[in-house]
């Protein structure tokens, strides 16, 4: 018999609840979505940009560019999936629904696994942070662009969190890098500290600067929603349940909160997400539940995405 933890032992089953922790996506949920089949799956085809050519002789020869085109690519992923057996006996003895109970465990468990795969691909080398695949098969791995990283010491003379220096040089990136020239959203995920050291910022709160940065704040106080052109994505991304959570952090262990336009980023989906819940007779009936997907993410084009470090 399987031990039943004491946060189960409840004499009312409706008083049964989930342990606190991330249960809903907040990264691929904002990123685009597109089926994903083999081993590779090609995201987007990529012509190059030209120059205007002169010529004041009418001898001249054509001269023509070389050729500019080119693909990007995401590799195929494994399964990622969440499992539970709930034990007829353990559903005696706790006196709730346990099976119920599970199968919230895994909606909350699939969602943070959507959000990792968004942060590092699905084994930590695709994803926002690591490589995007380039080359006619895909055979040319891509780094993050070292350019797009706003340094921890912006607007301050040492290491510090989160300031409107920062965020104002963000905006920079995305607009120097020609990623702005399309109408779409702008994200940054940001943690609890990472807000808090914002509405400390007297320039981002006082009335005098409201219209110049454009702060946006959700109707009850409780949410910093926005600023600077930015939709503020706010996650823990230190929380240990959340995969790929340690590539959020540098040598230095300052965090890397992201930041990206909306066509910056994809979630190719493989395998959409499934669940089943057997019986198993030659195990006293008890229930196996199980949940499972395949899916990849990748920077689409590294001058969309950025990442700001925080103290």
């Amino acid at each position: 018999m399987s031990d039943i933890p004491k946060t189960y032992v409840n004499t009312y089953a409706s008083n049964m609840r989930m342990a606190l922790n991330q249960q809903d996506s907040k990264l691929a949920s904002v990123a685009m979505r597109q089926p994903g089949k083999g081993e590779l799956q090609q995201l987007d085809n990529i012509i190059g940009n030209g120059t205007v050519k002169k010529s004041n002789n009418r001898n001249d020869t054509v001269n023509v560019d070389p050729p500019t085109h080119d693909k990007i690519w995401v590799p195929a992923p494994g399964i990622t999936y969440d499992a539970d057996i709930v034990a007829t006996l353990d559903k005696v003895k706790s006196g709730i629904d346990l099976q119920g109970g599970y199968v919230m465990k895994h909606a909350g468990t699939i969602r943070r696994g959507y959000d990792g795969i968004f942060l590092g691909g699905d084994d930590g080398t695709t994803g926002f942070y690591g490589n995007m695949y380039q080359g006619k098969t895909g055979g040319t791995a891509v780094p993050f662009a070292n350019g797009n990283i706003v340094p921890a010491a912006t607007g301050a003379s040492s290491a510090t969190g989160m300031n409107l220096a920062k965020l104002l040089e963000a905006r920079t990136i995305l607009v120097g890098g020609y990623a702005a020239e399309q109408d779409e959203q702008w994200f940054l995920g940001v943690t609890s500290d990472e807000v808090k050291d914002l509405f400390n910022q007297v320039d981002l709160t006082s009335s005098d600067f409201e219209k110049t940065y454009k702060p946006r704040v959700s109707a009850d106080g409780k949410r910093l929603l926005g600023a600077c052109g930015f939709d503020f994505i706010e996650i823990e991304l230190d929380n240990p349940l959340l995969p790929n959570y340690d590539l959020t952090r540098d040598g230095s262990n300052y965090q890397k909160n992201p930041f990206w336009t909306k066509s910056g980023m994809a979630m190719v989906d493989w395998l959409e997400l499934t669940s089943t819940i057997d019986r198993l007779p030659q195990n006293f009936n008890n229930i196996q539940i199980l949940s499972q997907f395949m899916a990849n993410a990748s920077r689409t084009d590294n001058a969309r995405c950025g990442i700001i470090l925080n103290a």
